[in-house]
């Protein structure tokens, strides 16, 4: 069969498929709103790897997948990895779950967040209407909810690094264990394509963390020590944080996001750590910063604007 990745071209949709790719029969269909594959996936070794043009907030869009895989004489696809747009309101997943079942896809493993729980606000919706479908045997279902991206150091943190060689936050001494968009890649992909061997396993929710909690004050120092320069861990206050969003029309999201973080700063990551059961990524943070240290190079970065600064935020873009 074939397996839809939305938000295919984002953090965890490429090695999502580069998993499936190399370890599956599966054929793998990565929408976005481009429609491009990127170029890792373009060599002779992913010929089972296409792409279309899809937006969420298109919906004429929505029929491009499935009339694609028509088109080219592909499986039906008869399940979705749900990422996120770059909104806090996703209501309109839960409307293109319903138009994809229309479709006979019957199987949508979501990514979500280690903080959101089924109904709560924003992913939490979609993975309690996932749910209220699997409770009517309508559907069959599965949420990945990560912890903090190792990669947002590299992303988000970026430009404060660069620049003013400091990690901003609000979340005090709060502790985090970081985990890799190519762990959760690995594991959405396992998820995907060996679906039917975990029958009864579906109607459920997997946490993934990184193999280590840090502290901010701990990964300034650790960058300090790669970088061979003095990093250090500003605290600011909430409306600080806000204050960077204040245009551009992510106020909403914004808020979701510092909510998030102070979370953190009362120890919710911490005890996701401590929890029996849940996956736990391969990659350490000291190999992602020597790999990468060319990112933090000093005054080698522009100012991001506020959409720039969701898109860094955003696993799906």
């Amino acid at each position: 069969m074939t397996i839809l990745l939305t938000g295919g071209t984002g953090k965890t949709g490429v090695p999502t498929a580069r998993f499936i790719s190399n370890n599956s029969i599966h054929s793998v269909l990565l929408a976005s709103r481009k429609g491009i594959k990127p170029g890792e996936l373009s060599q002779p070794d992913h010929a089972k790897i296409h792409a279309v043009k899809f937006d969420w907030f298109d919906r004429s869009s929505w029929a491009n997948p499935f009339d694609y895989v028509a088109s080219k004489m592909l499986s039906p696809v008869d399940r979705i990895y749900l990422v996120a747009p770059m909104t806090w309101d996703v209501r309109v997943m839960n409307e293109f779950i319903d138009f994809a079942r229309g479709k006979g896809v019957d199987k949508f493993l979501l990514l979500s967040a280690s903080q959101a729980e089924a109904g709560d606000p924003s992913l939490g919706q979609v993975h309690g209407y996932l749910k209220e479908l699997g409770d009517r045997e309508e559907t069959q279902w599965m949420v990945i909810r990560p912890t903090w991206f190792i990669e947002n150091l590299g992303e988000y943190q970026i430009e404060s690094i660069c620049k003013q060689d400091t990690i901003y936050s609000v979340w005090e001494d709060g502790k985090v264990p970081f985990v890799s968009a190519e762990d959760i890649g690995e594991l959405a992909a396992d998820l995907l394509a060996s679906w039917e061997v975990r029958q009864p396993n579906w109607n459920r929710d997997v946490i993934i963390h990184g193999p280590q909690l840090f502290t901010n004050d701990q990964l300034a120092q650790l960058l300090s020590e790669v970088l061979d320069r003095k990093i250090t861990h500003t605290r600011i206050t909430k409306e600080e944080y806000l204050n960077q969003w204040n245009s551009g029309g992510y106020e909403e999201l914004a808020q979701g996001l510092v909510d998030g973080e102070l979370k953190v700063a009362q120890g919710s990551e911490e005890a996701i750590f401590q929890r029996p059961g849940v996956s736990v990524g391969r990659v350490r943070m000291k190999d992602y910063i020597v790999q990468n240290k060319h990112l933090w190079t000093k005054g080698s970065t522009e100012d991001s604007s506020p959409e720039e600064l969701v898109r860094k935020r955003s696993p799906g873009l």
